[in-house]
């Protein structure tokens, strides 16, 4: 070992030394305390162990302890044996306790008594950085499953919003569908036009007919392009807070409605329901991003677990002022879940469905945002077969 010795008396100093070395350690010398602590701060290579008289100038042992203790904490550890008198026994014993040292030898001692010291402070040194191995170790390996799980939960906001994309897309098809047809449907009638014409058999009340049929093409054109661009307009801004996160005042029907519609054609499928029951006047200052998300991943956990399966479910989503706060009560009439997965539901990659996809952190991002972005609470009651019902709390104003 390299072994760092600070005593002021010469001679005692000398023999300890060379004992020291005689049993075949690298030993550093110091006059007093700090003497000590420089020597200790300035070496190069680790010292591990020092071997401390406690009454010297300058620096006592125990303040010199106290200092290498500190150090050692932030770097590599150095065990500490503290050479005392019997008088110092008492102050001694308290140093000891408050981990400020980790032996020490009462004077005078002779050679045999010290060797066995330095073997147990050695064997405890190599556990005691053993530990620290592993526990470097740990924290690396914790540090890269958090960042792992970030990546998950970018990867599931991502998906999340590719779910958007391709519910307005699904929901963009049937307006521009009946647009094209109607368009379609004039070019027809313009051509038909143009043949009575050539033919000189347009009549007055052919004309006519043409135009109410332009009227009605007109006008399906004109509201199918406008619901397009309604549907468009709306997922820009549901988009954009999802990907901005910025809090600005929003009305919460409204922008329930703008979610349930790009996952309409999701719930659909199985021939389920989502019932709105929200004032139309019920407006927040909060981020609408991480409110899509936490309804989003309500109603597809409805889906994929509850409605596992299952035709014609119910989602009910409720919304009401409580003083300074909105309450969501969001209900399913879906499977339920047991007392195991209802304990663990948002633990981070927890999931009964990993052989089908689940990443265990869609419910986890849920409690995150609630608790976290948007300042609120979560509660959740559930039992086999009763449906799930969860109750948001968040105040109207985040922040207030």
């Amino acid at each position: 070992m390299r072994i760092l010795i600070a005593e002021d008396e010469t001679i005692p100093r000398n023999v300890l030394r060379k004992t020291l070395e005689s049993w075949g350690h690298t030993v550093i010398e110091a006059a007093n305390g700090r003497e000590a602590y420089d020597l200790y701060a300035g070496v190069q290579t680790p010292v591990d162990m020092l071997v401390t008289d406690w009454m010297m100038p300058e620096m006592d042992g125990l303040e010199l302890a106290r200092r290498v203790r500190r150090a050692s904490n932030e770097t590599l550890y150095t065990y500490i044996i503290l050479l005392t008198a019997k008088s110092d026994i008492d102050d001694m014993v308290r140093g000891f306790r408050e981990g400020e040292v980790d032996d020490y030898v009462v004077k005078p001692f002779d050679a045999s008594e010290l060797e066995v010291r330095l073997q147990v402070g050695e064997r405890l040194l190599s556990l005691e950085r053993r530990q620290r191995e592993i526990n470097r170790s740990l924290q690396e390996s914790l540090d890269e499953l958090h960042r792992t799980q970030q990546k998950l939960v970018q990867s599931e906001k991502m998906a999340s919003l590719g779910g958007l994309v391709a519910g307005v897309a699904h929901e963009i098809n049937t307006p521009v569908g009946l647009g094209l047809t109607a368009a379609s449907f004039l070019g027809r009638k313009v051509h038909d036009l143009r043949g009575m014409l050539q033919e000189e058999a347009l009549t007055r009340s052919k004309l006519e007919a043409f135009l109410d049929n332009v009227d009605e093409a007109s006008q399906s054109i004109l509201t199918n392009l406008g619901r397009a661009g309604e549907l468009i307009q709306g997922f820009k801004k549901v988009a954009v807070d999802q990907t901005t996160g910025e809090k600005r005042a929003f009305g919460v029907a409204e922008y329930i409605s703008e979610v349930l519609l790009s996952l309409r054609h999701e719930y659909r499928r199985g021939g389920h329901e989502v019932v709105v029951d929200c004032p139309d006047d019920l407006t927040i200052e909060s981020y609408p991003g991480a409110f899509v998300q936490v309804l989003t991943n309500l109603v597809m956990n409805s889906l994929m677990h509850g409605f596992e399966d299952r035709e014609n479910g119910q989602i009910t989503i409720a919304a009401r002022e409580d003083g300074d706060d909105v309450v969501v009560e969001y209900t399913d009439n879906g499977a339920g879940m047991d007392a195991k997965t209802l304990d663990n539901m948002y633990e981070p990659f927890f999931t009964t469905k990993r052989a089908r996809g689940g990443t265990g952190l869609g419910m986890q991002i849920v409690f995150n945002l609630v608790t976290q972005k948007l300042g609120g609470e979560i509660r959740c009651e559930s039992s086999p077969g009763e449906g799930t019902r969860f109750f948001i709390t968040v105040p109207k104003l985040v922040g207030k």
